[in-house]
């Protein structure tokens, strides 16, 4: 697609690796998108869904790179990993070319403002405040690394990347992981990423990262 025929330039606080680690956007690749969306006069948007409320040791997640985007799209923990929201902000200048002067509610239900999801997200975002939720991820990032040092291979925040210990079966590590009371999502290529939640006690991620210590050191003795 030519440049010419989008409608914006998207891109993620974090970029998956060619090891399947998370890691932060380079800011000089973005100074380069934020140029490209300039140029052709298009909004640059970022999806920071994965890493708001803390979770990547900034409250919003687009701050890691420095570069304000013209559209923010929040969701995830934005409900409190419970209920399911999704917004954007915006400058209003941009808002009336997309609805004019009218209310944004002629566009439907995806502005309409489900009561529920908004009490949650309102809840979740004070919560972040009150409990000064990027200092807190900080600290649980290093606490993961620090219980497992020879394993971690980057840290953003509360975002951890481990490598896997060679020949340790990847497909089944999930599994074998809940069995003993982990719950993680499945590695990316040799590297399993941990996303600590805002309900994460240091109590309950120590005997979590116990557990994930001990598979991969079992493996080794065998």
């Amino acid at each position: 697609m030519r440049l010419s025929q989008c409608y914006a330039l998207c891109y993620s606080p974090l970029v998956r690796q060619s090891d399947g680690s998370l890691a932060v956007l380079p800011p000089e690749r973005l100074l380069a998108v934020a140029a490209l969306a300039r140029s052709a006069g298009v909004p640059l948007v970022c999806q920071a869904s994965e890493t708001c409320l803390g979770a990547a040791g900034t409250m919003f997640g687009h701050e890691l790179s420095g570069v304000a985007p013209d559209i923010l799209v929040l969701g995830g923990a934005l409900g409190g990993g419970a209920v399911p929201i999704g917004c954007y902000f915006t400058s209003a200048e941009r808002a009336y070319q997309v609805y004019g002067c009218s209310s944004p509610a002629k566009h439907g239900s995806t502005t309409g403002g489900n009561p529920l999801s908004c009490t949650a997200a309102l809840a979740a975002l004070e919560h972040a405040a009150r409990h000064k939720a990027p200092e807190r991820f900080q600290a649980l990032g290093k606490q993961i690394a620090g219980a497992l040092p020879e394993y971690v291979s980057g840290v953003v925040g509360g975002i951890a990347n481990l490598r896997l210990p060679d020949g340790l079966d990847a497909a089944g590590l999930p599994d074998r992981l809940l069995a003993a009371g982990v719950l993680t999502r499945p590695p990316r290529g040799r590297t399993l990423t941990l996303h600590p939640s805002a309900a994460t006690r240091p109590q309950a991620l120590d005997a979590a990262l116990d557990i994930i210590r001990r598979t991969f050191d079992d493996h080794h003795r065998h």
